[in-house]
């Protein structure tokens, strides 16, 4: 879990342009929420809990389009115990971590009703160190790309 840790911002979008729609479609966002995504640059934090030993916490901070920031765990590696994952559109997801036998970090999130379809996202950081994250949602896949930077410590991160 070590090489994950710390802020990644995203760089690059998958080749093909309407992958990341696609993906957003059949993980059941809507149309608007879609449009702001597609010009979303995100940071994506991990770091260790503060709070519970042994166990992490998920920040992602948009601050371009709009300013919003969302918690997933703390989460335990491997837990079969889910976290709460809530999405900005209100629905929310029981979301669980694990590292495969790659190293690479999985994130399966199911809909807390099971009317939304699974997503998995597998992140592994590539050759030239950079966090590549494959999501998956019915079928549909996308690749986004993230670069190391310094860490964005907020005040209420210390908190979690």
């Amino acid at each position: 879990m070590e090489k994950f840790i710390g802020s990644w911002k995203f760089t690059t979008h998958d080749p093909d342009a309407s992958a990341l729609d696609n993906y957003m479609k059949a993980w059941g966002v809507g149309f608007l929420y879609r449009q702001m995504m597609n010009r979303a640059t995100p940071i994506v934090r991990f770091k260790e809990s503060s709070k519970e030993s042994g166990k992490y916490v998920l920040i992602t901070k948009s601050k371009n389009i709009i300013r919003k920031r969302f918690v997933i765990g703390p989460f335990a590696l491997g837990s079969e115990e889910a976290v709460l994952e809530s999405r900005a559109d209100g629905n929310n997801f029981n979301s669980k971590f694990y590292l495969d036998d790659e190293g690479k970090l999985v994130h399966v999130a199911t809909h807390d009703k099971d009317k939304i379809p699974v997503s998995t996202s597998t992140r592994e950081v590539d050759d030239q160190g950079r966090l590549k994250v494959t999501a998956e949602c019915n079928g549909v896949t996308v690749v986004r790309l993230y670069e190391k930077m310094a860490d964005e410590d907020e005040e209420e991160d210390g908190k979690l």
